[in-house]
């Protein structure tokens, strides 16, 4: 039986300016929820399975 693990991908959303994009990509176990950083409509919260 193989385990499966539940990681939470975030893209904070650094530094959106007009023609330029950085994102913060964060992967964690848990999802991160106040942790103060910006969420604007470019930033996106995605859930995904990792099965080793």
């Amino acid at each position: 039986m193989s385990k499966t693990s539940t990681l939470f991908l975030t893209a904070l959303d650094r530094n959106w300016t007009e023609g330029s994009r950085a994102l913060d990509i964060r992967v964690s176990e848990e999802p991160e929820i106040g942790t103060g950083a910006h969420v604007s409509e470019q930033s996106a919260v995605c859930q995904g399975r990792v099965e080793p």
